[in-house]
């Protein structure tokens, strides 16, 4: 039992005396955005959106609340959007998306994102309900100031109805502009 006793002690001193350097990679973009304290790791923000429209409508003014977390490169981003116009009312609630960052330590930097939506068109003569993919190309602009502001454009195409009555146009484009708290 001493003899065990003595050799654990002695390989016990002799690992903790030994002092092995470990090296782990570091990505030191991330540390300096961590210790950055008016980098913002979330936020809330209101956006003005509008879409083409179609026949009498030049295009569909609207409004949208929404929530981004931040990521390591990327992050994800859910709103609620709706659209009024002449000839009906346009909305997508929830809108999910994710978005990566090309450049993500920097203060004004673009990002591209995709995601899906439960939205619907309810008109004079077109309805749909149903899930809408979507494809997000955006800038940020002053990330570390208190207020964050962004511009995206983003194109939808409503594919997979669950409820469908008239004809649905292809693609739509829509443009918003952003501020977040």
């Amino acid at each position: 039992m001493k003899k065990l006793f003595f050799v654990l002690f002695a390989l016990s001193t002799t690992l903790a005396s030994a002092n092995p350097s470990f090296t782990y990679p570091v990505d030191y973009e991330m540390v300096s955005r961590i210790s950055d304290s008016s980098y913002k790791e979330r936020f809330l923000y209101l956006r003005l959106l509008a879409s083409e429209g179609s026949g009498t409508d030049f295009f569909r003014p609207g409004l949208g609340l929404g929530y981004r977390q931040f990521l390591d490169v990327g992050a994800i981003d859910i709103s609620l959007n709706v659209q009024n116009s002449w000839s009906g009312f346009f909305w997508s609630v929830p809108k999910g998306s994710y978005l990566y960052y090309f450049k993500p330590s920097e203060e004004q930097r673009t990002y591209l994102g995709a995601g899906l939506s439960i939205g619907g068109i309810k008109g004079f003569k077109d309805n749909f309900v149903g899930i809408i993919p979507h494809l997000v190309c955006g800038y940020e602009f002053s990330h570390k100031g208190s207020v964050l502001g962004f511009a995206e454009v983003s194109l939808n195409q409503p594919p997979l109805p669950v409820y469908i009555k008239g004809n649905l146009s292809g693609p739509v484009v829509e443009v918003s502009l952003g501020a977040g708290f």
